[in-house]
């Protein structure tokens, strides 16, 4: 990428009182539409205090009844890591919790700003601040805060070459949050053999613990209720953003913003569902992977490539998995700070600059509640600005693919050429 792209250029050239007057309209907003710091961070202490306590006290029956009900919905073993949290009320426990998340967005801001953009900190420190679904995850007590930081300090160990480390983390957020499997199939594919062992490490390890603590049948209660109930069975909340989630609500409307049980499309629409997902990871992998790509050899260190396959394949993960929710796109931050920084070699051009820019308005915007009646309208905006996270999802992955597709044909054009120049001088 020649000389700085045209999305930090147009920023910087931004007048102070402006940057000023948005955080003040941001906060307005968020302030209007949501309780900044909530009484009752939902996720919290129905799923992870509530599955802790239930260790704690010995009443497995109770966690079996959090998983059959889906609201513990992590591997059980989990549930032993929040067990400590038990010896707190519930009150207390969630601040506790609350105040670690902050320490981690904190963590995470510091390391982007420090390593991968320091001339840049003011311009990420908005991103951060005005970020929708980063206000939003604190406010339900969710863990996605602490998988950000946890990501880019495998990313740095990585860089560093300490990858079974690396996999040692990328594994456990694995496991915390099993959406994001793909990436562990783009280290697989890449020969990343370093980190897929520390990543198999921690899941055989966890599934292990769990079926040594917990016995064979509550595991197997928790991937039937928890994993297989949602496989190409969407939710049609609000809150979730993934192609599956927009193609039930384009499917029923505004019938089913406030119910969070999986339901089965119609067959024209799980055929559409279907088809869009293998698409989309078709095109990725063969963006990332094709015979035409600049892959970096597995023994080499983190390349630019490597910066856009990853963020290619976190993008496809947030809008692919059929339970996605609002908050997972927080992990955008990550990707957004390599290209602020240079990292991602994407084409400075004024389609970029919109995609991009784009995507970081879609994706930051508060969370609204839709509370929308049976009328025409409130349908046609169920149907599709609701959906409104994922749209700025897509817009980010059109961008990378963009650049992957542009790297894939300068690639065969300089294979091209060599070949000629061989040729002739035989």
């Amino acid at each position: 990428m020649k000389g700085e792209n045209q999305l930090i250029t147009r920023l910087n050239s931004l007048r102070p009182e402006w940057g000023g007057l948005l955080l003040i309209v941001f906060y307005t907003i968020l302030a209007l539409t949501n309780t900044i710091f909530p009484e009752d961070i939902t996720d919290f202490t129905k799923a992870y205090y509530a599955g802790g306590k239930a260790v704690w006290e010995g009443n497995y029956d109770a966690l079996t009844l959090l998983i059959e009900q889906a609201l513990f919905t992590n591997i059980p073993i989990i549930a032993k890591m929040f067990s400590p949290l038990a010896v707190f009320d519930s009150w207390t426990a969630g601040r506790i919790f609350t105040i670690v998340m902050i320490l981690c967005t904190a963590g995470a801001y510091i390391l982007l700003a420090k390593r991968y953009c320091p001339k840049h900190r003011l311009l990420l420190l908005i991103l951060f601040l005005i970020n929708g679904p980063l206000w939003y995850c604190l406010q339900l007590g969710n863990t996605t805060n602490a998988i950000l930081f946890l990501f880019i300090v495998a990313l740095i160990l990585w860089e560093k070459g300490k990858g079974y480390v690396a996999g040692l983390l990328i594994g456990f957020c694995l496991v915390i949050k099993p959406f994001l499997m793909l990436i562990g199939l783009y280290f697989l594919l890449r020969r990343q053999w370093g980190i897929v062992l520390g990543a198999a490490t921690v899941g055989l390890s966890a599934a292990a613990l769990s079926v040594a603590f917990f016995g064979l049948q509550m595991n197997l209660d928790w991937y039937e209720h928890c994993i297989a109930a949602f496989g190409g069975r969407p939710m049609g909340a609000f809150n979730v953003q993934s192609i599956g989630g927009f193609l039930m609500r384009l499917q029923t409307g505004r019938n089913f913003l406030w119910d969070w049980a999986p339901r089965d499309l119609t067959p024209v629409f799980k055929f559409l569902h279907t088809a869009i997902l293998f698409g989309l990871i078709a095109v990725t992998f063969w963006l990332i992977f094709g015979k035409r790509a600049k892959t970096s050899n597995p023994g080499t260190r983190v390349s630019p490539h490597d910066y856009l396959a990853f963020s290619m394949v976190l993008t496809l993960s947030l809008i692919s998995s059929t339970v996605s929710w609002m908050h997972y796109y927080l992990l955008l931050l990550l990707p957004w700070a390599l290209y602020l920084g240079g990292r991602l070699p994407l084409p400075n051009d004024k389609t970029n600059y919109y995609l991009i820019l784009g995507s970081i308005i879609l994706c930051s915007i508060p969370l609204i509640e839709p509370y929308l009646g049976f009328g025409w309208w409130e349908r046609q905006i169920a149907r599709s600005v609701v959906s409104i996270y994922l749209f700025g999802g897509i817009l980010f992955l059109i961008a990378l693919g963009r650049a992957a597709a542009q790297n894939m044909l300068l690639s065969s054009s300089r294979s091209s050429t060599v070949s000629q120049q061989f040729k002739k001088n035989r």
